[in-house]
């Protein structure tokens, strides 16, 4: 139905979630994926244990974003 304005399940589920997650990546936490793309480049393998806070910062802005029932 050409008139129909409701949203179909693939766009709450799949489509409105991943559009989330990548303005939260790209507007909200540009610091915090900074900070930890530059960590994982300069330390390499080792990246796994060196870049935990780093990791952790990004986790927690990305999570506040993605939970804010405003922002979605």
């Amino acid at each position: 139905d050409p008139d129909d304005k409701h949203l179909r399940k693939v766009e709450m589920e799949v489509l409105i979630p991943k559009k989330m997650r990548e303005i939260a990546r790209d507007e909200k936490c540009p610091k915090e994926v900074a900070d930890f793309t530059k960590c994982c480049k300069d330390s390499g393998l080792k990246m796994i244990y060196k870049c935990r806070a780093e990791n952790k910062a990004l986790w927690d802005c990305l999570t506040h974003w993605y939970n804010d029932a405003e922002f979605k």
